[in-house]
Protein backbone atom coordinates (compact mmCIF):
# COMPACT_ATOMS: atom_id res chain seq x y z
CA UNK A 1 0.00 0.00 0.00
CA UNK A 2 1.13 3.42 -1.16
CA UNK A 3 1.94 5.65 2.05
CA UNK A 4 -0.64 8.49 2.21
CA UNK A 5 0.45 12.25 1.20
CA UNK A 6 -1.09 15.07 3.40
CA UNK A 7 -0.60 18.10 1.09
CA UNK A 8 -0.88 22.06 2.13
CA UNK A 9 -1.36 24.47 -1.06
CA UNK A 10 -1.04 27.96 0.23
CA UNK A 11 -2.20 29.33 -2.69
CA UNK A 12 -1.89 32.96 -2.81
CA UNK A 13 -0.92 33.73 0.35
CA UNK A 14 2.14 33.83 2.56
CA UNK A 15 5.26 36.63 3.49
CA UNK A 16 9.07 35.69 4.42
CA UNK A 17 8.07 35.93 8.00
CA UNK A 18 5.60 33.50 7.81
CA UNK A 19 7.26 30.94 5.64
CA UNK A 20 9.81 30.29 8.09
CA UNK A 21 7.87 30.38 11.50
CA UNK A 22 5.35 28.32 9.73
CA UNK A 23 7.83 25.55 8.56
CA UNK A 24 9.79 25.41 11.58
CA UNK A 25 6.58 25.01 13.56
CA UNK A 26 5.26 22.49 11.64
CA UNK A 27 8.67 20.08 11.27
CA UNK A 28 8.96 20.75 15.28
CA UNK A 29 4.79 19.58 15.20
CA UNK A 30 5.44 16.51 13.27
CA UNK A 31 8.31 14.75 15.03
CA UNK A 32 7.38 11.53 15.86
CA UNK A 33 5.26 11.55 13.46
CA UNK A 34 5.12 8.27 11.40
CA UNK A 35 3.29 6.43 8.10
CA UNK A 36 2.57 9.73 6.19
CA UNK A 37 4.23 12.40 3.98
CA UNK A 38 3.89 15.64 4.72
CA UNK A 39 4.22 18.10 1.72
CA UNK A 40 4.05 21.89 1.47
CA UNK A 41 3.26 24.29 -1.82
CA UNK A 42 4.09 27.69 -1.05
CA UNK A 43 3.30 30.42 -3.66
CA UNK A 44 6.82 30.40 -6.22
CA UNK A 45 8.02 33.68 -4.89
CA UNK A 46 8.83 31.45 -1.42
CA UNK A 47 10.18 27.76 -2.57
CA UNK A 48 13.78 29.34 -2.43
CA UNK A 49 13.01 30.51 1.34
CA UNK A 50 11.30 27.25 1.81
CA UNK A 51 13.79 24.81 0.50
CA UNK A 52 16.47 26.54 3.20
CA UNK A 53 14.69 26.79 5.82
CA UNK A 54 13.90 22.97 5.24
CA UNK A 55 17.20 22.53 5.02
CA UNK A 56 18.30 24.57 8.20
CA UNK A 57 15.77 22.49 10.03
CA UNK A 58 16.50 19.20 8.59
CA UNK A 59 13.06 18.29 7.89
CA UNK A 60 11.94 15.71 6.46
CA UNK A 61 8.49 17.78 4.67
CA UNK A 62 8.70 17.16 1.18
CA UNK A 63 8.64 20.46 -1.27
CA UNK A 64 6.31 21.48 -3.49
CA UNK A 65 4.61 23.77 -6.29
CA UNK A 66 1.70 25.38 -7.33
CA UNK A 67 2.00 25.03 -11.01
CA UNK A 68 4.25 24.52 -13.88
CA UNK A 69 4.76 25.91 -17.57
CA UNK A 70 5.07 22.68 -20.16
CA UNK A 71 8.30 24.41 -21.67
CA UNK A 72 11.59 24.62 -19.76
CA UNK A 73 12.80 27.77 -21.34
CA UNK A 74 11.67 29.95 -23.86
CA UNK A 75 9.71 33.48 -24.69
CA UNK A 76 7.06 32.40 -21.74
CA UNK A 77 6.83 35.54 -19.52
CA UNK A 78 5.64 34.71 -15.79
CA UNK A 79 5.91 31.06 -16.62
CA UNK A 80 7.58 28.75 -14.12
CA UNK A 81 9.98 25.77 -15.72
CA UNK A 82 9.44 22.03 -14.07
CA UNK A 83 13.65 22.31 -14.03
CA UNK A 84 13.37 25.49 -12.30
CA UNK A 85 11.23 23.88 -9.46
CA UNK A 86 13.64 21.03 -10.01
CA UNK A 87 16.57 23.35 -9.06
CA UNK A 88 15.10 24.64 -5.73
CA UNK A 89 14.10 21.28 -4.20
CA UNK A 90 10.22 21.16 -5.21
CA UNK A 91 9.35 17.85 -6.09
CA UNK A 92 5.53 17.40 -6.05
CA UNK A 93 3.91 19.99 -8.55
CA UNK A 94 0.12 20.94 -8.16
CA UNK A 95 -2.10 20.65 -11.81
CA UNK A 96 -5.16 20.77 -12.83
CA UNK A 97 -6.67 22.50 -9.59
CA UNK A 98 -10.16 24.10 -9.80
CA UNK A 99 -8.62 27.21 -10.01
CA UNK A 100 -6.60 26.96 -12.25
CA UNK A 101 -9.07 25.29 -14.33
CA UNK A 102 -11.80 28.05 -13.91
CA UNK A 103 -9.53 31.39 -13.76
CA UNK A 104 -7.16 30.57 -16.07
CA UNK A 105 -8.88 28.39 -18.53
CA UNK A 106 -6.75 25.20 -18.30
CA UNK A 107 -8.49 22.53 -20.41
CA UNK A 108 -8.28 18.60 -19.62
CA UNK A 109 -6.21 18.10 -22.42
CA UNK A 110 -3.75 21.49 -21.48
CA UNK A 111 -3.36 19.73 -18.02
CA UNK A 112 -2.39 15.97 -19.51
CA UNK A 113 0.69 17.93 -21.31
CA UNK A 114 1.85 19.48 -18.10
CA UNK A 115 1.20 15.90 -16.17
CA UNK A 116 3.78 14.60 -19.21
CA UNK A 117 6.06 17.29 -19.05
CA UNK A 118 6.52 16.80 -15.21
CA UNK A 119 6.93 13.11 -15.55
CA UNK A 120 9.54 13.85 -18.40
CA UNK A 121 11.52 16.17 -15.85
CA UNK A 122 11.19 13.31 -13.08
CA UNK A 123 8.98 15.52 -10.56
CA UNK A 124 5.79 14.07 -9.11
CA UNK A 125 2.07 15.29 -10.40
CA UNK A 126 -0.13 16.04 -7.88
CA UNK A 127 -2.88 15.97 -10.49
CA UNK A 128 -6.56 17.48 -8.85
CA UNK A 129 -9.75 16.21 -10.22
CA UNK A 130 -13.03 17.23 -9.48
CA UNK A 131 -16.89 18.78 -10.38
CA UNK A 132 -18.72 21.91 -9.79
CA UNK A 133 -21.23 22.32 -7.38
CA UNK A 134 -23.75 22.29 -10.64
CA UNK A 135 -22.51 18.96 -11.88
CA UNK A 136 -22.31 17.18 -8.02
CA UNK A 137 -25.99 18.51 -7.76
CA UNK A 138 -26.36 16.84 -11.41
CA UNK A 139 -25.09 13.37 -10.66
CA UNK A 140 -22.21 14.06 -13.05
CA UNK A 141 -19.76 13.58 -10.46
CA UNK A 142 -18.12 10.43 -11.63
CA UNK A 143 -18.36 11.19 -15.30
CA UNK A 144 -16.70 14.62 -14.93
CA UNK A 145 -13.81 13.21 -12.87
CA UNK A 146 -13.38 10.04 -15.58
CA UNK A 147 -13.16 12.37 -18.18
CA UNK A 148 -10.20 14.69 -16.26
CA UNK A 149 -8.18 11.19 -15.27
CA UNK A 150 -8.99 10.06 -19.41
CA UNK A 151 -7.15 12.95 -20.90
CA UNK A 152 -3.52 12.18 -19.51
CA UNK A 153 -4.27 8.40 -20.10
CA UNK A 154 -5.62 9.10 -23.38
CA UNK A 155 -2.38 11.07 -24.09
CA UNK A 156 0.35 9.18 -22.44
CA UNK A 157 -1.06 5.83 -21.29
CA UNK A 158 -2.57 4.44 -17.84
CA UNK A 159 1.32 3.73 -17.00
CA UNK A 160 1.64 7.14 -16.99
CA UNK A 161 0.06 7.67 -13.86
CA UNK A 162 2.35 5.08 -11.79
CA UNK A 163 3.72 7.09 -9.10
CA UNK A 164 1.88 10.50 -9.57
CA UNK A 165 -0.39 11.44 -7.10
CA UNK A 166 -4.63 11.88 -7.65
CA UNK A 167 -6.19 14.65 -5.37
CA UNK A 168 -9.77 14.49 -5.37
CA UNK A 169 -10.89 18.11 -4.58
CA UNK A 170 -14.58 19.14 -5.57
CA UNK A 171 -15.35 22.63 -6.47
CA UNK A 172 -17.90 23.24 -3.85
CA UNK A 173 -15.53 21.70 -1.23
CA UNK A 174 -14.14 25.14 -0.63
CA UNK A 175 -17.82 26.47 0.60
CA UNK A 176 -18.39 23.38 2.44
CA UNK A 177 -21.72 24.28 4.53
CA UNK A 178 -23.26 21.61 7.18
CA UNK A 179 -25.70 20.18 4.92
CA UNK A 180 -22.93 19.50 1.99
CA UNK A 181 -20.94 17.48 4.36
CA UNK A 182 -23.23 14.65 4.16
CA UNK A 183 -21.92 14.34 0.21
CA UNK A 184 -18.72 13.56 0.98
CA UNK A 185 -19.45 9.98 1.87
CA UNK A 186 -19.30 9.65 -1.88
CA UNK A 187 -15.80 10.30 -2.15
CA UNK A 188 -15.21 6.98 -1.27
CA UNK A 189 -17.09 5.74 -4.32
CA UNK A 190 -15.78 7.75 -6.41
CA UNK A 191 -12.19 6.40 -5.76
CA UNK A 192 -13.87 2.88 -6.27
CA UNK A 193 -15.50 3.77 -9.47
CA UNK A 194 -11.74 5.48 -11.02
CA UNK A 195 -9.80 2.22 -9.62
CA UNK A 196 -12.41 0.15 -11.25
CA UNK A 197 -12.10 2.04 -14.44
CA UNK A 198 -8.30 2.13 -14.74
CA UNK A 199 -7.81 -1.41 -13.82
CA UNK A 200 -10.02 -2.36 -16.72
CA UNK A 201 -8.00 0.28 -19.15
CA UNK A 202 -4.69 -2.04 -17.96
CA UNK A 203 -6.16 -5.07 -18.68
CA UNK A 204 -6.76 -3.67 -22.49
CA UNK A 205 -3.41 -2.86 -22.79
CA UNK A 206 -2.07 -6.00 -21.93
Amino acid sequence: MRRPVVMGNWKLNGSKEMVVDLLTGLNAELEGVTGVDVAVAPPALYIDLAERTLTDEGSAIILGAQNTDINNQGAFTGDMSPAMLKEFGASHIIIGHSERREYHNESDEFIAKKFGFLKENGLTPVFCIGESEAQNEAGETEAVCARQVNAVIDALGVEALQDAIIAYEPIWLSVLVKQQQLKMHNASTLLSVLTLQLRAKLSLTK
